[in-house]
């Protein structure tokens, strides 16, 4: 075995040992679980979780369909897969193979299935009951707050979304995606708050400055309160960073 063999795999044994203890704090975290006996389609969940958080759904859609190629019962893979989608038909069609594998998944998987069922049935009042349910059986899980707080946004309850939104942020202080939620919320439902949601999107920059969906929501907000030369800065940054951001690009065509 040569020299840059046995890099590799020692590489990929240390990642491989990396994302089990990942796994592990997720459950003594209190976590929605990942039902996998594949650790291929667990590497692939894993980054397709990060690239979905930072608002990349292309790269996600790639990354969550390795996954259930390398495991064709991962129910967490396909719902993520079906929330990754471009189409009702595509989403329709992925949360129906999420529904079909769920039984060997746990319980909070199975949730997050009902949940998305709901939402096709138009069953607003189950699918919050379900998300209450939730983070009932995950109070320490902050994606099964962000959960809830996407159906109570549905149900115009800004209030309580915002209040799940901060309860997911307390519980996991790391995960951008959440100050980028509750910037959102502030952004764009009432009573808009544009100094929360500045302070929210900044929260979320400094958790990944790499994002450039955290950089040109910055420049959003500048934009909603018509301070064109800042939101310009933060959109062209956000190209710079991505420069195959479509929505950046827009955004810096629109404030030009």
């Amino acid at each position: 075995m040569d020299a840059l063999t046995v890099r590799r795999t020692a590489a990929a044994t240390a990642l491989l040992g990396f994302l089990m203890l990942a796994g592990n704090a997720l459950a003594a975290n209190g976590e929605i679980p990942i039902t996998t006996n594949s650790q291929a389609a667990r590497m692939d969940f894993i980054a397709g979780q990060a690239a979905l958080d930072r608002g990349d759904a292309s790269q996600a859609n790639a990354l969550f369909r390795a996954a259930v190629a390398q495991d064709p019962e991962f129910t967490y893979g396909w719902f993520n897969l079906a929330t990754a989608s471009f189409s009702t038909e595509e989403f329709s069609t992925n949360l129906k193979k999420a529904a079909a594998t769920a039984g060997k998944a746990s319980h909070g998987e199975q949730l997050l299935v009902q949940i998305s069922e709901r939402f096709l049935d138009s069953n607003f009042e189950q699918q919050l009951a379900l998300a209450n349910q939730l983070v009932q059986e995950y109070p320490r899980s902050a994606r099964a707050w962000l959960t809830l707080a996407v159906v109570q946004g549905g149900l115009n309850k800004f209030a309580e979304q915002r209040q799940s939104i901060a309860k997911a942020i307390a519980a996991d202080p790391t995960l951008a995606a959440a100050p980028l939620a509750l910037g959102n919320s502030y952004l764009f439902n009432e009573p808009k708050d544009f100094t929360q949601s500045e302070k929210y999107f900044r929260q979320a920059v400094a958790l990944n400055p790499g994002a450039s969906t955290y950089w040109w929501s910055v420049g959003d907000v500048y934009r909603a309160t018509n301070k064109l030369e800042n939101a310009r800065e933060y959109y062209k940054r956000a190209t710079l960073l991505n420069p195959s951001d479509g929505i950046a690009q827009l955004k810096l065509g629109h404030v030009n």
